[in-house]
């Protein structure tokens, strides 16, 4: 999809931004900077899984994975979240990874329809800039807010499948120190 979004999201950059510049609204809502929202963390909004990873998990292993990979998800880098939890191929992750980005999105959109908030200029590229500063990039207070917002609702959706997994993972490792 991106290579057909793109050069839209370009074109609508530079109207937004020439919007922005002299008071006018924001005419194309849907653009990068919404993108970037649902790519919170990366891809699938996956900073809320790193939270819980990082400052949650009583599994060990996934402690320090968590420490490892919250860096990179603060970053919106998330390979290592992917591949190394793994949440490719994973029939578990699959679901929040999945749905996440979807609710985010949709609950900007409306938010950003019924003038709660007002939406991104839509830079290219600022997806690697930090939730919340993001949105202040973006020329945005209230989306700099919701990005906050959007790290709560990843961290409710995330929530239940992070326990399943991380569950598995402590009774591995007592199992583990039972037969040594």
């Amino acid at each position: 999809m991106l290579p057909i979004l793109f050069p839209l999201w370009i074109g609508y950059a530079g109207e937004n931004t020439a919007n922005a510049a002299a008071g006018l609204p924001i005419e194309h809502i849907l653009n990068a900077g919404m993108w970037d929202l649902a790519c919170l963390g990366g891809a699938g909004a996956t900073i809320g899984l790193v939270i819980w990873l990082c400052f949650f998990s009583k599994s060990a292993q996934y402690k320090d994975f968590g420490r490892l990979t919250f860096p990179c998800g603060v970053f919106g880098v998330n390979e290592p979240v992917i591949f190394g939890l793994p949440i490719m191929l994973n029939p578990i992750m699959f679901i929040p990874f999945v749905i996440t980005p979807v609710v985010i999105v949709s609950l900007a959109y409306f938010l950003i329809s019924i003038g709660l908030i007002t939406p991104p200029v839509g830079l290219i590229g600022a997806g690697s800039i930090p939730p919340s500063l993001h949105g202040l990039a973006n020329g945005s207070l209230s989306f700099a807010i919701y990005e906050l917002i959007a790290i709560g609702i990843s961290m409710i959706i995330y929530y239940p499948f992070f326990k399943l997994i991380d569950k598995q993972a402590l009774l591995k490792e007592e199992q583990g120190e039972k037969n040594e």
